[in-house]
Order: C-alpha cells, then structure tokens, then sequence
C-alpha cells in the first residue's frame, strides 16, 4: 500500500474521531444544559 493512502486513511481517521468527539461533547453540554433548566 503506498504512503499517501496510509497518511490519507490515516487523516480520515483523525478528522471522524475529532468530529465524534466535538458532537459528544456538544449533546453533554446541550443535556446538562437542558436539565438545568428545565
């Protein structure tokens, strides 16, 4: 397999982890927020 698809795949990786993580801790803040307040 040659290096670009390695670093490719290995960038996709990276990019779905990030936006997995952002959406969590977006919908944590978004419940603690909403059973604050209601």
């Amino acid at each position: 397999m040659p290096t670009w698809i390695k670093f490719l795949f290995y960038l996709t990786v990276r990019i779905v982890i990030t936006i997995a993580l952002l959406a969590l801790i977006a919908f944590l803040l978004w419940w603690l927020l909403y059973s604050l307040f209601y």
